[in-house]
């Protein structure tokens, strides 16, 4: 199934589903702001089935819940179907680390991740891992990666 569609758009739905979903913030392609996206990223702090009812009122859609920290909805527009995922954070920290990982694109993240490895760090989704100390490691932004990274 095809959920393809241009950056107005996306921005546009994204907006709209903001208005009635409070606490959601773009992640991904859309906050790239790249010319064509997949699908529509969200992290929140929210409780997800809280997102759900939220959305139930706006949207005809279809959704998947995959444990309390992720789910996606395929959502039937005047467009077609078009899927929307969103990533549960438990705090402020894990907001920002997501926010921040999850708007990388795949090849930077890859490098990141390298980087983490030779310092016997773990780069994923969820943030960058110090084993020995057995938690992640916070940062705010890009910036403060790097910085931690080297």
């Amino acid at each position: 199934m095809k959920y393809i569609m241009n950056y107005i758009y996306a921005d546009t739905l994204a907006s709209y589903i903001q208005k009635f979903v409070k606490g959601l913030h773009r992640i991904g392609s859309l906050r790239r702001k790249e010319e064509v996206i997949n699908d529509i990223d969200f992290v929140t702090k929210r409780d997800l089935h809280d997102i759900i009812n939220d959305i139930n009122h706006i949207f005809d859609f279809e959704i998947h819940i995959f444990g309390n920290k992720y789910c996606n909805f395929s959502i039937r527009t005047a467009h077609g179907m078009k899927r929307i995922d969103v990533w549960r954070a438990d705090d402020d920290n894990e907001l920002k680390r997501i926010r921040t990982l999850r708007t990388l694109d795949k090849g930077h993240f890859i490098g990141l991740r390298k980087k983490a490895n030779q310092q016997g760090l773990t780069l994923s989704e969820k943030g960058l891992y110090e084993p020995s100390s057995k938690r992640y490691i916070n940062f705010k932004n890009k910036r403060d990666l790097y910085n931690i990274l080297g």
